[in-house]
């Protein structure tokens, strides 16, 4: 950990366009995932299992939306692969599941692909709460079971923790017996080295203090810490592009001066999603006024 930062290195997913938006700063060829001391956990579990070690298993993340679960699951599983390249690798979304593992006689195709779920070696499930209320749980549960039977990895994804997810007992069991952690929005330290990473991939300067303004005065999801960043830097009309520190230091005074006038927007999370629906940002005495993301807009958060 450097100056309260965790830094835990990841190869980038690919097509690209599958995380763009999901948490990662753009143009790099790496995707680190920068996190606080509560990430201390995350880095050891991701490189245990890029390892080989099974001691995390299931290794279970959960959290809301754009803060880094799939960024983390995804990074892993190319990492897995570079250590791994012979493994057998499945990522598959509990949004397919149950369509695939639907009661009645199933198909060749869909028994081909129950086979490979548990022969993987390492197996992503992303988003198991959407399993919630279908019949296929069970089928889920013992899927999960045999590829850590035989000595596999798993790992989950949910939007909230195994007990609030409204899972069938056995497969919460499952989920529970493993490494829970819970992914949030990034602390001040974090967000402080996000922004000036993503300041530097812009080819933006600012004075010394003006990074720390922002990242003390506005909280947010990497990909709205991001968008924030190329608006306080943008020129009035709109233009993006290399500027002086003290002009881009000089429009990030401006929006903060301007106290609850200025609203910043940010980048609309997914409208189904009521956990994730901090819309807009307002600026009061140089402190935000936003709404909390795991609750629903309210007040001056809603656009």
């Amino acid at each position: 950990m450097v100056n309260g930062v965790v830094r835990i290195p990841l190869l980038a997913s690919d097509p690209e366009g599958e995380v763009s938006g999901r948490g990662v700063l753009p143009h790099a060829q790496t995707r680190a995932f920068l996190g606080g001391p509560r990430e201390q956990m995350l880095a050891t579990a991701v490189e245990a299992i890029c390892q080989g070690n099974r001691d995390y298993n299931p290794f279970v993340l959960y959290g809301p939306r754009q803060v880094g679960k799939t960024h983390v699951a995804l990074g892993l599983v190319r990492m897995f692969q570079a250590r791994w390249p012979a493994a057998a690798v499945v990522v598959v979304s509990g949004r397919s599941l149950p369509a695939e593992y639907a009661s009645g006689s199933p198909s060749r195709q869909a028994v081909l692909k129950r086979q490979a779920h548990r022969r993987a070696d390492l197996l992503v499930v992303e988003d198991a709460d959407t399993l919630a209320g279908k019949p296929a749980q069970g089928e889920v549960a013992r899927m999960l079971d045999a590829v850590i039977d035989r000595g596999g990895q798993v790992v989950v994804t949910l939007g909230v923790s195994p007990d609030e997810a409204k899972l069938q007992a056995a497969l919460t069991t499952r989920l529970q017996a493993g490494l829970v952690l819970p992914l949030g929005l990034p602390e001040l330290a974090v967000r402080l080295s996000l922004l000036g990473e993503a300041a530097s991939l812009l080819g933006l300067t600012f004075e010394p203090d003006a990074l720390q303004l922002l990242a003390d005065s506005v909280h947010g999801t990497v990909p709205q810490l991001y968008d924030i960043l190329r608006q306080f830097a943008s020129d009035d009309n709109g233009e993006e592009g290399p500027k002086s520190a003290a002009r881009s230091t000089a429009r990030v005074r401006q929006v903060l001066a301007s106290g609850g006038t200025q609203r910043v927007l940010l980048p609309t999370l997914d409208a189904g999603d009521a956990r994730t629906t901090p819309r807009c940002c307002t600026i009061a005495a140089g402190l935000p006024n936003c709404c909390s993301p795991m609750t629903k807009p309210a007040g001056p958060c809603t656009k």
